[in-house]
Formats: C-alpha cells, sequence, structure tokens
C-alpha cells in the first residue's frame, strides 16, 4: 500500500492505494471520502486538465503513461481530480469556509499578474468551482523571504583603487586601533553585462562611530553626492565599513557582517542598486559581500526588527529557512553572500587630498588645498569628489552649477567666473 496526493478543489487529498489498482477503483475510494458520485470524477495528468487518464488503467500503468513527464519524474507526478461542472461538494469538505475566486485572489495577493491570476483561476475551476490549488500557494510563495539557499549575487567582482581609497580609509581606523565602526561610501561604474563594479571615489559622510556600529548622521546628504557622481558618469556602488577583528571571546565571533550590517546593505541594494557591495575592512582584510535576495525581500516587506544581538537578525513574522524550518530569527551569515575584491586605477586624478565629510573641513583645509595646487589650473584643483561635496555643502557652487562645472571639469575648460570668484572670497584671494 502506498499513500499518493490528489490536487483537487479543496487542496491535497491524500488516500491508500495499491499500486494495482485501477483507476476506476481509486476514484470510487475517493467518491466515498468526498461525497460525490464516482462518475462525476476524472483524474487527470494536469493541472490545465487536458491529458485525462484512462479509468481502466492500473495506477502504476497510469503513471508510466503521463504524456507530460519524464520517466525519471513519473512516479512523483501530482495527480489532479475534477469534478463535472453543477456538482455539489459536501459541506464537510468547507470547515464553515465560503469558497470564492476572491479567496484565491486573496491567496496570490500583489505575487502575480493580472494575466497570470485569470489563467491560475481559470485551471483552478476546472477542478471545481471557486476551487483552492497548490498553483495559488506557490504563487504566494514568491515573496516569502527564504534564507540558507544559495543565489546568485549581481555582482561578480567590485574592483577599488586600494592604495588610493582603500588604505586611507584602513589608515584611519588604525589611528583608533581598529576600536570603532566607521563608513565610507564609494561611487564608480558598473558593467551590467559582466558583473563587474569599478570603483574611482569615496566620501565619509558625517557620523557617530560606537564599538559595535556606526550611525550616519541626518545632516548627511545622499541625494547630493549621488547628483554629483552622476555629473561624472558615476553612481553609488558600494559603501566599506571598518570594525574591530572577531575574536574567538567576542560575541561576533565568525561573523565579518553584522545583524545591523546586513540590514543596511539590503537598504541599499533595494534602493540604490542590486550591484551595491559591502566591503567590511578589518586590520587583517578587507571582504566584499551582498545581503541575499532574501534579505532585500526582508527589507522590502519591512519586516527586519532592530536586534540586541550582533550575529542574529531578527523579524516582525516568520521567515523561511531552507524549504522547512519558519523562524522569526536567524544567524546573520545566512543573509549575506561573498565576492571578489580586484585592484583598479582611478579616474580621478592625483590631486593633493581633501578632507572628507566626516572630518568637518574649514575654509583652513581649503586654503592649504589650494597653496598646495597654486600651480594647476582652476579646472583641475576642483577635480577632487570631496572638495566638490564640502563647496556645495557651503554653497559655495550652487546645487543649480554643479553640472555646468563639472562638465568643464571633464573638458578641461575655464570655470565659471561666478564659481571662481566665490572661491577666492571664499580663501581670501580677491
Amino acid at each position: 500500500m502506498v499513500i499518493i496526493g490528489i490536487q483537487w478543489a479543496r487542496g491535497i487529498l491524500k488516500i491508500n492505494i495499491n499500486r494495482a489498482d485501477t483507476i476506476q477503483r481509486i476514484l470510487m475510494q475517493i467518491s466515498e471520502q468526498i461525497k460525490v458520485p464516482a462518475d462525476k470524477l476524472t483524474l487527470y495528468y494536469d493541472s490545465a486538465m487536458t491529458s485525462p487518464m484512462k479509468k481502466e488503467y492500473s495506477y502504476n500503468r497510469a503513471l508510466a503513461s503521463n504524456p507530460n513527464k519524464s520517466l525519471a519524474s513519473k512516479l512523483n507526478s501530482l495527480i489532479y481530480l475534477k469534478i463535472d461542472n453543477g456538482v455539489q461538494i459536501s459541506n464537510e469538505f468547507n470547515s464553515g469556509v465560503s469558497f470564492s475566486n476572491a479567496i484565491g485572489h486573496s491567496i496570490m495577493g500583489s505575487n502575480a499578474t493580472e494575466e497570470e491570476k485569470k489563467k491560475v483561476i481559470e485551471n483552478a475551476n476546472g477542478f471545481a468551482k471557486n476551487a483552492i490549488t497548490v498553483d495559488m500557494f506557490r504563487i504566494a510563495d514568491r515573496s516569502y523571504p527564504i534564507f540558507g539557499v544559495s543565489s546568485l549575487t549581481s555582482t561578480f567582482a567590485i574592483r577599488i583603487p586600494q592604495n588610493k581609497i582603500l588604505l586611507p580609509f584602513q589608515q584611519k581606523a588604525l589611528m583608533t586601533g581598529y576600536k570603532t565602526h566607521r563608513i565610507m561610501f564609494l561611487f564608480g561604474r558598473i558593467d551590467k553585462y559582466t558583473g563587474k563594479v569599478t570603483v574611482h571615489c569615496s566620501c565619509e559622510p558625517q557620523q557617530k562611530n560606537f564599538v559595535d556600529h556606526v550611525e550616519i548622521l541626518e545632516e548627511f546628504n545622499m541625494d547630493l553626492d549621488r547628483n554629483i557622481a552622476h555629473e561624472f558618469g558615476m553612481e553609488c556602488v558600494g559603501m566599506a565599513i571598518s570594525r574591530p577583528e572577531p575574536t574567538e571571546k567576542s560575541e561576533d565571533y565568525k561573523h565579518e557582517m553584522t545583524e545591523y550590517m546586513v540590514r543596511l546593505a539590503a537598504k541599499y541594494q533595494v534602493e540604490i542598486t542590486e550591484y551595491f557591495t559591502t566591503i567590511v575592512v578589518t586590520e587583517k582584510h578587507a571582504e566584499p559581500y551582498q545581503a541575499s535576495d532574501a534579505a532585500m525581500k526582508a527589507y522590502q516587506q519591512g519586516l527586519f526588527l532592530q536586534s540586541s544581538s550582533p550575529t542574529l537578525l531578527k523579524f516582525k513574522s516568520e521567515v523561511k529557512l531552507g524549504t522547512a524550518k519558519h523562524l522569526k530569527e536567524l544567524d546573520s551569515n545566512y543573509a549575506v553572500a561573498t565576492l571578489r575584491i580586484r585592484n583598479a586605477n582611478s579616474h580621478f586624478p592625483d590631486t593633493e587630498p581633501f578632507p572628507p565629510l566626516s572630518e568637518y573641513p574649514s575654509v583652513m583645509d581649503v586654503k592649504k588645498y589650494f597653496d598646495d595646487m597654486q600651480y594647476c589650473p582652476m579646472w583641475y584643483r576642483l577635480f577632487n569628489f570631496n572638495l566638490l561635496l564640502y563647496f556645495c555643502y557651503e554653497r559655495i557652487i550652487p546645487e543649480s552649477a554643479i553640472g555646468d562645472v563639472i562638465h568643464q571639469i571633464i573638458h578641461k575648460a575655464n570655470i565659471n567666473k561666478s564659481v571662481v570668484s566665490n572661491i577666492d572670497h571664499l580663501i581670501g584671494q580677491r
């Protein structure tokens, strides 16, 4: 004896059969269970009800004759039961629930197009009017965050000028002994055909640094940074976060990306670009990661809760781990994927460094910068991402004029006189 599952108007019906039983005998067993005459029932190989099973065949022969399956999958095929139109199904299978097509729509939610919903409901009505089918739940499952399954990352490798961008960032962290977390945003270009991301410049936002996390201050204007990058033909492609090296005694041992980093990465991958990459920088190495598709779905659905543990992600409602477990918290390592990191050359010239926004540069920093660059043309002096950011924040260069200024920088042309006048006035060189 074996137990088989049959898809019908109210879900999956399980019955005990002998493999030598004919399809007609199986229909009689079904008839006894659902209180519908056997002559009103037909078993099909497919949910579209196009390939009926011959009633005189044994169960084994019927499976072997399935025209829609490969030989390897015939024994695991799902069988579909159709009830002739007009036949009333006993209320004992309704459990007091009023079934209608509205329930099918509700189950599928917003995870299917109207055309797809229509097709699924038409197939369901082939079983019986207003039936509920497995296909509806499969569609509903699409939006369910499923952690712990391998998924392809959008980014294949991230290329970054390590001496020009990564090394100075590491040196700043080293000055504090890597005792706190620090963040830096990366800007560059994306090759969407190969998945390669190349970083050309960076900026450190105004931030508060803590032992176990970093907070970006509200005064930081990400839109302004992205607009300037856009004028150079770039976009925000990632972030670097420096942190203490996890040790065997630390709570986050063997967790390069802690739970808040996963939440932050998922947020930016959804809001900025799926190619957004997080580089975790410690005293020993720098490793790139991306939040998984499941983490992105969890962010989109607003499921993340703040966690008191650096290694545990917490959720408002249950998520899946693999295909079986339903959990409201899970290890953050299940939500990340590792990438490759390569060295690259920046398209920005090797101008004198200018302090990032996180160091709150002043007029004295501008004077020193221009003194060191006094023999260079103005377009070359302004070819510095952090300097342009500072000038925009201080309104030395109006946001409405930044596009023209960058166009002049790229084409090595004279800078607008009004902008030059503003700069001269700032540093007292009138």
